[in-house]
């Protein structure tokens, strides 16, 4: 465009084009550093242009600092107005801040604490221009400029409501998530809005700030029939982390809870569960008292607790939100040849068998006798033998000296035949009487020998079951010595090897560059910029609230979990990170700088230095574990050796017997 002038006729030169949007581009102005100029694509309505005369007659009502204020308009040669004049604003736009992968690019000093003060100008800064009498209108995370001092500007301020002579000049675009419920559907070009409803957007927002890119209608649905789109959600009133009450939604894995916000979780339930909003003043300062009264994290500087009690939950995330801020830690001065040397004579572990004095009472039971010593051989043999009983034999003699007798008396012949068969059967009774009290005296002599061999039987089986028990703690000690030593050897070796190659730390200090570059050009290929079909703003905060924000983040496990993403777009997806990896692939990495060389020439010094403190560390485990290994078997082996010489002294007191 030619001849541009602004309103007191002063030519307005554009310089380089600084942004480029649905509306128009933002030039910078040659000669006035200070000012940038947004020209529009096409002429905007007449409605649209009394608006902006009203907002430029009214840029002094406006507190300075806190918006980009359209400061005048910018005429063409026949006097229609192609755009405006504002204040030129530098930083990133405060999507950069909310979520942890873009932050870690635009802001990688940033702190929790860098997070509620950045919530709180945003707060301040609503505040005075709800106190000037302008309505937002279109809160979302791209009309908010960030500086890395956490100082906030409003931009697109064009699209602010305000009030004009003759009615009000409305902002006729929204964006659906930052939508309350009570506009979900409607005509912006229509519809006045108030500061309640900006409060709804502003306090998702400051929710995503908080809750490190998470949205708060964006969860795991608790019923398959509610289809969990966020503009859905935001109509039903289902607040994912919502605690007292049950929505239909649950927050996504690995979120903060509510409750790790402090005294902010109450204000956030009535942002989000009531009618009346807490206004920004209220935020301001609610967000301020927090700030004082946070914690530091005592394992990493850049956490803040806000809640009273249990420890702090960003510790407790399986994904550290500011990367690279592991407290270093102080190195000592092992040498290296003293610990591969140290690794190489540690003993073996302990055996048992080394430790046992007495011999084996596996066989004192077959060593002893079935009876005593002192029993003669002819009695054993009688003890041995089968003995009938006395009664039977009585009886016959009984029956024959009586059978006998009545025979002889009737006058049979037969009578003393059977008289003298009874007498011998009373001869056999005598005999059988007889070896009976020898039985009897003898098994008195060899009872107790054979209670006493018995007792040495039974505890023969308790000295088994002891053995075994020892051998089973033997074994146990040995695995865990050997794991540890293992792990020795294994490091000391890893050690060694780097050792045998002084080239070692440049050549991965390239590769790891190399590995740098990709992962960093893989987590900077940002979701919201594929222009993947099917892939709206809704759904790219859908992703970024389940932790899905770039192409490093992108894979069909972690997709399955989000609501709304069916087959065809988890395909889309996987395929554009497949994309983007091949595009990477064909890229040439840029040479490493020397300092980066020097930098993971150092890192590789470190982590040398902290091997060795793992080897020293596990070769001093292994000593505190051989040595108490040691004192516990010598104490199981000393059990062992007492059994068996008890034992032994058993079975020989039987073999005296």
């Amino acid at each position: 465009m030619k001849n541009l002038r602004d309103s007191s006729r002063n030519a307005v030169l554009l310089g380089d084009l600084i942004q480029s949007g649905g509306e128009g581009k933002v030039h910078a102005v040659l000669g006035r550093p200070a000012v940038v100029a947004k020209m529009f694509h096409r002429v905007p309505p007449d409605s649209a242009l009394q608006k902006l005369k009203c907002m430029v007659s009214m840029r002094n009502a406006v507190p300075e600092g806190i918006s980009a204020w359209p400061l005048d308009v910018v005429q063409d040669g026949a006097g229609v107005i192609r755009g405006f004049l504002m204040e030129r604003v530098d930083g990133h736009v405060v999507d950069s801040a909310v979520h942890p992968g873009m932050q870690r690019m635009h802001f990688p000093k940033a702190t929790y604490g860098f997070l509620l003060h950045l919530a709180g100008n945003i707060m301040n800064a609503a505040a005075e221009l709800h106190r000037a009498g302008v309505v937002i209108g279109d809160v979302n995370e791209r009309n908010i400029m960030v500086r890395p001092d956490a100082t906030v500007r409003f931009i697109d301020t064009d699209s602010f409501q305000i009030a004009m002579p003759n009615g009000v000049g409305l902002c006729t675009v929204g964006t659906a998530i930052y939508t309350p419920a009570e506009l979900q559907g409607k005509d912006f070009a229509t519809v006045p809005r108030t500061t309640n409803h900006d409060l709804f957007g502003l306090a998702v927002l400051i929710f995503q700030l908080l809750m490190l890119g998470r949205h708060p209608f964006a969860g795991i649905p608790r019923d398959r029939q509610f289809g969990g789109s966020i503009e859905e959600a935001i109509r039903v009133g289902a607040f994912a982390y919502a605690e007292s009450l049950r929505t239909p939604l649950m927050p996504p894995p690995d979120s903060l809870p509510l409750r790790a916000l402090g005294p902010l979780a109450a204000m956030f339930e009535r942002a989000f569960l009531k009618p009346v909003r807490p206004t920004a003043e209220e935020w301001a300062a609610a967000l301020r008292d927090v700030r004082t009264r946070q914690t530091p994290c005592h394992a990493n500087p850049r956490h803040s607790v806000l809640a009273l009690r249990g420890g702090c939950p960003l510790c407790r995330l399986p994904r550290e939100p500011f990367a690279g801020t592991a407290p270093q830690r102080a190195q000592a001065g092992v040498t290296v040849h003293d610990v591969l040397r140290d690794v190489a004579q540690l003993a073996d572990p302990p055996r048992l068998d080394a430790m046992l004095r007495e011999p084996d009472p596996a066989n004192a039971l077959d060593t002893t006798p079935m009876t005593p010593s002192s029993i003669s051989a002819e009695d054993q043999v009688f003890l041995a033998r089968r003995v009938g009983s006395a009664v039977p034999a009585v009886l016959g003699m009984v029956v024959l000296l009586v059978a006998g007798a009545w025979l002889v008396f009737v006058g049979g012949g037969w009578g003393w035949l059977v008289l003298l068969v009874g007498a011998a059967q009373a001869v056999k009774c005598g005999r059988i009487v007889a070896d009976a009290r020898r039985r009897r005296r003898l098994q008195r002599q060899v009872g107790p020998y054979l209670n006493q061999r018995s007792v040495l039987a039974r505890e023969l089986d308790e000295y088994r079951h002891l053995e075994r028990r020892t051998s089973s703690l033997e074994g146990c000690l040995a695995d865990r010595l050997e794991r540890i030593r293992n792990a020795a050897r294994s490091q000391a070796e890893y050690l060694r090897l780097r050792l045998l190659d002084p080239e070692a730390p440049f050549r991965l200090a390239e590769g790891a560059f190399r590995e740098e570059w990709r992962a960093k050009q893989l987590a900077q290929a940002f979701v919201r910029d594929s222009g993947i079909p099917g892939i709206g703003p809704e759904r790219v905060a859908a992703l970024q609230s389940f932790g899905i924000e770039s192409a490093a983040d992108v894979s069909e496990a972690a997709i399955k979990g989000v609501p709304g993403f069916g087959a065809l777009l988890t395909e889309r997806l996987v395929n554009w990170r497949r994309s983007v990896e091949q595009v990477i692939a064909q890229a040439a990495p840029p040479p490493a700088p020397a300092g980066v060389l020097q930098t993971h020439a150092s890192a590789h010094a470190t982590a040398v230095r902290e091997g060795e403190q793992r080897v020293r560390k596990e070769i001093d485990e292994y000593q505190s574990t051989l040595a108490a290994a040691r004192i516990e078997l010598e104490q199981a082996a000393e059990r062992l050796n007492n059994e068996r010489a008890r034992l032994w002294a058993m079975a020989e007191r039987l073999r005296r017997q």
